[in-house]
């Protein structure tokens, strides 16, 4: 795998002045920020934050309304600009919609081609990621077939498999039990990607993946800085405490 492992201080996304939104309906109005390298990022916000309209955008699915991304000194405009970073993108949807005859290593082989990665490395980082999931077994399984929590690790293993640079997660954890997303956030410590985005409504992973924060509501970003600020007592990380502290940072201002 390759490793992407950077000490600049560059940001890894710039937003500026992005609006994205649906039909009629403004979801991100004029947005600026800077997302720095972080290994892990996470990011919350209530339902209808606006969450994964942005992740959707930064995976350049949804291109957007006005405004400009920058993904590692790369605008995600134009052909070849957008060819380079799809390249170097892992993304996992809130909802998967795998072809449900496929196998889950003909699944993560296909996202791996998607992502033109090299033929004679395809096999191999397919085989080490489904691996990493604990779904060798149920390789040659077609994902139709799979559990609800299979099909999500089997999605897990299509996003992160050949370690690209920068990996946008989705509500990962959705349809895993307390074990797998115990496993999931040991497996998350040994990629080396320069930066993972995950999208979450749990406050816990967060605080026990997480090295940087963004806090999203309205459509804005209301808090852009380390996760700490959930849990200022470090003795002290109960839910309760996390939740009050998490209540305060989505009403505050992006001033």
């Amino acid at each position: 795998m390759t490793d992407h492992t950077t000490h600049t201080t560059d940001p890894a996304i710039t937003l500026s002045h992005l609006t994205q939104g649906y039909r009629r309906t403004t979801v991100i109005d004029n947005l600026t920020c800077e997302i720095p390298p972080a290994r892990i990022i996470g990011l919350l916000g209530p339902n209808g934050a606006g969450k994964t309209t942005l992740i959707r955008t930064l995976a350049t699915i949804l291109p957007p309304r006005s405004g400009t991304i920058t993904v590692f000194g790369t605008p995600t405009t134009g052909r070849v600009n957008l060819a380079a970073v799809r390249s170097q993108l892992g993304y996992l949807p809130q909802h998967v919609t795998a072809d449900p005859t496929l196998t889950v290593r003909d699944y993560v082989e296909y996202c791996l081609w998607m992502r033109t990665i090299p033929t004679a490395d395809i096999a191999r980082y397919a085989h080490d990621a489904i691996t990493a999931v604990n779904l060798t077994d149920s390789a040659r399984t077609r994902i139709g077939k799979l559990s609800g929590g299979m099909r999500q690790r089997a999605a897990i293993a299509a996003a992160t498999a050949g370690n690209p640079r920068f990996i946008l997660l989705d509500e990962p954890t959705a349809g895993l039990d307390p074990a797998q997303r115990a496993e999931f956030r040991a497996y998350l410590t040994t990629l080396t990607a320069s930066t993972i985005i995950i999208s979450t409504h749990l406050i816990e992973d967060v605080m026990a993946s997480a090295d940087h924060l963004l806090v999203m509501n309205n459509g804005r970003i209301t808090y852009n800085g380390a996760p700490d600020v959930l849990a200022p007592d470090p003795n002290d990380r109960s839910l309760t405490t996390l939740e009050a502290h998490y209540l305060t940072l989505l009403e505050a201002s992006t001033a």
